[in-house]
């Protein structure tokens, strides 16, 4: 519960928690408090940069690298001059909005009712009223991307058809053939003139096969498979979906055409390729949507970045 708490909404940032100082500061409390960064108006400091370190350690990081530690006080510069943008430009949080964020952590973390959260927030050793204040500044920053960043996406359906073309390898169907089989089954722990008996008559049926009878009657006549009563359908087989040996014969035969038996585990096969279908691009209807959202994503990301790094450029900030 206190893990998942971390996380309020799906892309949000993890905000800093604010420390109540009392009237009288001991000389020991200013030490492990004193200011770390400053970050247009406000401070950061080393009990919220713990604070967060701690965080990151219960949740199953026992040791943090020092580039870890720079992470952690560069997100949470960042998280400051988003708040203070999204301040300057206007962007508050309504209480309906409030309210629709808390019932969704709720839903999502399958907390029954409002009281059983408070009580998951006081665990985690954090007063509602806070909770509540770190809630509100994660709405506000991503009312505040989504304004500044999302809105100036741009994305023609030339695009995405541009990319559809372009990626082959992954909108393509791979090649497959329909087959129908003749398994002639080899008992486990037979003699070998037993065993060589069926393989003379795998022989003569394969060249019945081969000199005109028809396939699906053999099939009636010979075949111990159980797809016998489909008149020996397998169905569609891509490359890989079988035993390397029977590809090797299946996917170098043409349509119509019959392999020499073969022999595996199961018996003695003799397989007749009924259809073949080269691969070919997936209709790009059925994938348009998946690029989109994908090309979208990028993008966002992208522009994200950007306009962040434009944020600190014309922002105060100061490492100590």
């Amino acid at each position: 519960m206190k893990n998942c708490l971390k996380h309020f909404l799906k892309g949000a940032f993890v905000f800093a928690l604010t420390v109540t100082a009392t009237q009288n500061i001991s000389q020991a409390v200013t030490a492990i408090d004193r200011v770390v960064a400053i970050a247009g108006k406000e401070v950061i400091t080393q009990s919220q940069l713990d604070r967060i370190i701690r965080s990151r350690k219960d949740a199953g990081n026992p040791v943090l690298a020092s580039d870890e530690r720079w992470k952690i006080l560069k997100q949470l510069i960042e998280e400051q001059l988003l708040i203070q943008e999204a301040g300057r430009k206007g962007i508050s949080v309504s209480e309906e909005e409030l309210e629709f964020a808390l019932k969704d952590i709720e839903k999502r973390n399958k907390i029954p009712n409002r009281e059983t959260l408070k009580q998951a927030v006081a665990q985690d050793n954090m007063s509602w009223n806070q909770y509540v204040k770190d809630l509100k500044n994660q709405i506000m920053a991503i009312k505040l991307l989504g304004r500044e960043v999302r809105t100036t996406v741009s994305l023609s359906d030339q695009d995405i058809k541009t990319y559809y073309h372009e990626h082959p390898e992954i909108f393509g169907l791979p090649d497959r053939v329909k087959i129908t089989q003749i398994l002639l089954r080899i008992p486990k722990g037979i003699s070998e003139a037993f065993e060589q008996q069926i393989k003379e008559k795998a022989e003569t049926i394969y060249k019945e096969a081969h000199s005109g009878t028809d396939f699906i009657q053999l099939v009636l006549e010979y075949s111990e498979g159980r797809e016998k009563n489909q008149e020996g359908d397998l169905g569609f087989f891509k490359k890989g979906d079988l035993t390397p040996k029977i590809d090797a014969e299946i996917f170098r035969l043409k349509e119509g055409q019959i392999t020499a038996p073969i022999r595996t585990p199961l018996g003695i096969h003799i397989f007749k390729i009924e259809k073949q279908e080269i691969g070919k691009m997936r209709p790009f209807d059925t994938v348009k949507k998946r690029i989109k959202e994908k090309l979208i994503t990028e993008e966002t990301n992208a522009l994200r970045s950007q306009w962040i790094s434009d944020l600190w450029k014309r922002s105060f900030v100061e490492i100590k």
